[in-house]
């Protein structure tokens, strides 16, 4: 999706969907840095859980450099059954704020910056095509519609003065679809 963006020095912010250390590991190679949550069952981590020690202590972090991807890797405890993991190719020390919940800066620029990814789960949450399905290519499909319809409307809020709701939009798309 970045393929345009290449060697320009971006940063990306992912959801948990996307971060991984083989996504990072191709971003680097094109100089751009992400940071994003990490899903607590994604392989990479099941190493990491094994040799960590029990982290049940509220607001403590753990720090784990991965060499080969340069990339960091947080633990973060913010509640009592609860623990946020956090990827970044962006920082490389293990620093967190003097408050009393001593988040890292890791999480502080993941807070300022997942903005977007927020917005657009909202919106497609709003007027969606999904329904419940077994079949992941009909749930990709309903995805890529919603995503498709929200750039849509954007791009034609842009290009013209007419300031149309998002539903008006998505209704007109249907009718002359039909």
């Amino acid at each position: 999706l970045i393929e345009l963006l290449k060697n320009r020095e971006y940063k990306v912010t992912t959801d948990n969907f996307f971060t991984s250390l083989p996504l990072a590991k191709r971003l680097a190679s094109i100089r751009t840095t992400i940071v994003g949550t990490v899903r607590n069952n994604r392989k990479e981590l099941s190493s990491l859980k094994q040799v960590m020690p029990e982290n049940k202590q509220l607001f403590k972090s753990c720090f784990f450099w991965n060499e080969e991807v340069r990339a960091m890797l947080v633990d973060y405890r913010c509640k009592k059954n609860r623990s946020v993991w956090l990827l970044s190719t962006m920082h490389s020390s293990p620093s967190h704020d003097s408050t009393e919940k001593k988040k890292p800066q890791v999480i502080h620029f993941y807070n300022e910056n997942k903005v977007g990814v927020d917005v657009m789960d909202v919106m497609s949450r709003l007027y969606s095509t999904k329904s419940s399905t077994r079949r992941w290519p009909m749930a990709v499909w309903c995805n890529f519609l919603d995503i498709a319809a929200i750039n849509a409307w954007m791009v034609y809020r842009e290009a013209t003065i007419c300031k149309v709701s998002r539903k008006a939009f998505i209704l007109e798309i249907v009718n002359e679809i039909l």
